[in-house]
């Protein structure tokens, strides 16, 4: 979070999954190779277990590299100045960039849900006059504070 004074700027970087994603389609990618180089047709036992390997191990490849490539970086900017909230998602194959003046805006909440040790996780949500629902942020955080500092300052930015 970077605040200007009258500019409140959120960004999200998900590397961690991108690396993550990254390491799948490599491991997955290697052993599919292994598996169809060491594979000699002659009906042994063997080699059926390699041909059952291969299908999987590509498919876990493939997701692999979805995850890097299709996991966005979101950036949300508040003008206060202007009063302009801006929301921008960008991947490598795609980026999306979404403006609403100040009063389409109805307020920005906390959206919580279970995190992995039983902890609740939350991100920047923003609710929009029409009835629409959009994530501020793909990141699930377990520090409800910082988000709740965030809503706060993007409210006196805005004027709410």
């Amino acid at each position: 979070m970077r605040d200007s004074g009258t500019d409140l700027v959120v960004d999200d970087h998900p590397t961690f999954d991108r690396w993550v994603g990254l390491f799948n389609c490599v491991i997955a990618g290697a052993c599919a190779a292994i598996a169809i180089d060491h594979y000699r047709p002659g009906g042994e036992l063997r080699d059926v277990f390699l041909l059952l390997i291969v299908p999987f191990a590509i498919l876990i490849a493939a997701l692999g590299l979805w995850r890097a490539l299709a996991r966005p970086d979101t950036f949300l900017h508040v003008d206060g100045a202007h009063g302009v909230v801006r929301l921008v998602r960008r991947t490598v194959l795609r980026r999306t960039d979404r403006r609403w003046p100040a009063a389409q805006v109805v307020r920005f909440a906390r959206a919580q849900r279970p995190g992995r040790d039983g902890e609740p996780a939350y991100r920047l949500r923003i609710d929009l006059a029409d009835g629409t629902t959009l994530p501020a942020s793909t990141l699930w955080l377990t520090d409800g504070a910082a988000i709740d500092g965030v809503i706060a300052r993007a409210h006196a930015l805005l004027g709410k």
